[in-house]
């Protein structure tokens, strides 16, 4: 009975064995796609197309194999001073799934420039009012983008020679936020400046006119120093020459 059963039970196992490895590595490479134009596996090309993996340095290509029903795993192939590398990050379905909408709407858009029955001079002059529409939301980040594009899009349209004399300007009123539609914009930098020297210089000398309280002079003349109330009379000392 040991004789039959033996090998009866080996061969069971060895069978379970070699199931169970087939069925691992075939979830193993079910490699799925963002779309059917990239395909399986993403090279750099493309990850320029779609500006995709922004935070991997040296990208060389990328594929993305299926985990579970909520995982994914991204095994990609970077290259840096040592030479390739292999390694791989793990995202959510919900982070695939907005990837995929990414990308339909990218190649949506490439495949209305590449159309020709888009006019070039109207796309442009829609883009030029969108601009307009930002700015006149004080939303010049948007504008300045806009006015990019067309500058660098649409070059030879009539909008972007208008946009040429002030697309600079666009910009400063973005990053530097000094026109009078920004909050704080009233804010006087250089007269608060002018304020704590000089209420610096009396408490320094307020201190020196109060040497029974070592020190104690600093800090009044310096919060103090400004009021109406504050003068030479209340502190019995000369002002200074």
């Amino acid at each position: 009975m040991k004789r039959i059963l033996s090998p009866t039970f080996f061969s069971i196992v060895m069978f379970l064995s070699c199931a169970t490895t087939s069925w691992a590595q075939t979830q193993e490479q079910e490699v799925v796609s963002l779309s059917d134009s990239i395909g399986y596996e993403i090279d750099k090309a493309e990850r320029e197309i779609y500006h995709l993996f922004p935070d991997i340095k040296g990208f060389q290509s990328a594929r993305i194999v299926k985990v579970s029903r909520s995982k994914y795993r991204l095994n990609y192939t970077c290259e840096d001073v040592a030479g390739l590398k292999h390694k791989s990050r793990i995202i959510s379905a919900d982070a695939l799934e907005l990837t995929r909408l990414h990308v339909k709407l990218t190649e949506d858009y490439h495949k209305t420039r590449l159309s020709r029955a888009i006019d070039r001079e109207l796309e442009a002059e829609i883009l030029y009012q969108l601009a307009l529409k930002y700015a006149s939301q004080a939303r010049y980040n948007v504008t300045s983008r806009l006015f990019g594009d067309l500058l660098l899009d649409y070059s030879e349209s009539n909008q972007a020679s208008e946009v040429k004399e002030f697309h600079a300007s666009a910009e400063r009123l973005w990053k530097t936020k000094k026109a009078l539609f920004w909050e704080g914009s009233l804010l006087d930098q250089s007269g608060r400046t002018e304020v704590l020297i000089f209420s610096g210089y009396y408490g320094l000398w307020l201190g020196y006119c109060n040497p029974h309280i070592p020190g104690s002079g600093i800090f009044p003349g310096l919060c103090f120093r400004t009021s109406p109330w504050w003068s030479p009379i209340h502190t019995n000392c000369p002002w200074p020459d």
